[in-house]
């Protein structure tokens, strides 16, 4: 009998064929072998629920759900109701995993006394391009729950807040569930939830999750309206951080920046730019705060400085500079 604790892996699958094979083997090649794989079939319309069905017959650790399409957040959610493992874990269909990181950040948790543990990631493209979001000298850092919850609430890039680096106490994660009102930056709030209820998190941005540049996932998709769910999920977060001032600092550095880049995907993407002036506003509201506060760089100050004073010049900045790092980013990444 398996001594260590069950760690419970959900996999929300939803018309993901090409690429569901390389992730279970991912998983099920796990140097920690005691795991309850959840395989959540979110109405798959491609043979993706029958793949799901052929691997539990050759693992029993493989558990299928199928249900009704209800998005990556409901099934993930579905994947959390029915797990039983004392440690949770997420990976997403597309992606796959090296085949010691849930070894690795159990024994990280067991010596720190600590709720949660992140790693770092790696996005791989089509042609063979890849960029690292950590690196193999990353040092171990144990963060108590104050650093963690800014950490997540100013975060402008993935590993604060992706789901999939990172392994979960199931204890914290009792209360916690993905908003399913949301079709982005879900996984931002799911992690601040979870945040509030951690005592502290191992973080060891060794690359160890491979996140998949699948061109027809959610956050491949043209920029529309849905995109603004992270400003309607940072208004949230201002609700649970507006006690501490200090946090609600980091947590409104956050949405500043988010709404410069979103202020630049409007105009790259010529979409939704009639809200041009509504995200502005959640800049140029705290623009005393961005001058005074030594949290923004220079330059910051300065794009809130030409956002103010002269709108209309800042988006043709922004169309023009953003055009030619999005083209840049295609050459690169082959995702043209």
């Amino acid at each position: 009998m398996n001594s260590r604790p069950k760690i419970s892996v959900i996999v929300p699958v939803y018309n993901v064929e090409k690429y569901l094979d390389n992730c279970i083997n991912s998983i099920v090649n796990q140097t920690y072998d005691n795991l309850e794989i959840l395989l959540v079939d979110d109405g798959s319309k491609d043979n993706s629920g029958s793949l799901c069905d052929e691997w539990a017959l050759r693992d029993n650790r493989i558990k299928v759900i199928h249900k009704q399409n209800g998005g990556a957040s409901s099934a993930r959610n579905a994947g959390l109701d029915a797990a039983t493992g004392e440690y949770i874990g997420f990976v997403d269909a597309d992606d796959y995993i090296d085949i010691d990181m849930y070894e690795i950040m159990y024994a990280e948790i067991c010596e720190h006394n600590a709720d949660a543990a992140s790693c770092g990631m790696v996005r791989e493209s089509k042609n063979g391009y890849k960029e690292e979001w950590g690196s193999a000298d990353s040092p171990v850092e144990c963060v108590d729950t104050l650093p963690w919850l800014k950490a997540v609430g100013e975060a402008n890039g993935i590993l604060p807040v992706h789901t999939g680096n990172k392994l979960y106490s199931a204890e914290i994660l009792k209360n916690v569930r993905f908003n399913t009102n949301f079709k982005y930056a879900e996984d931002t709030l799911f992690n601040f939830e979870a945040a509030r209820n951690m005592r502290k998190i191992v973080i060891h941005n060794v690359a160890r999750y491979h996140y998949t540049n699948n061109e027809t996932s959610a956050s491949n998709k043209a920029f529309s309206e849905a995109r603004f769910d992270e400003h309607r999920v940072m208004d949230i977060i201002f609700g649970y951080a507006k006690s501490n001032s200090e946090l609600m600092q980091y947590c409104v550095k956050g949405d500043v920046m988010k709404s410069f880049r979103t202020i630049k995907q409007m105009f790259v993407s010529s979409s939704c730019t009639e809200y041009y002036p509504q995200i502005r506003k959640r800049i140029i509201e705290h623009k005393s705060e961005i001058f005074k506060s030594n949290l923004y760089a220079r330059s910051a100050k300065l794009r809130t400085l030409i956002l103010w004073l002269v709108p209309r010049t800042y988006s043709h900045i922004m169309k023009i500079y953003g055009t030619y790092s999005a083209k840049k980013y295609s050459r690169l990444s082959g995702a043209e």
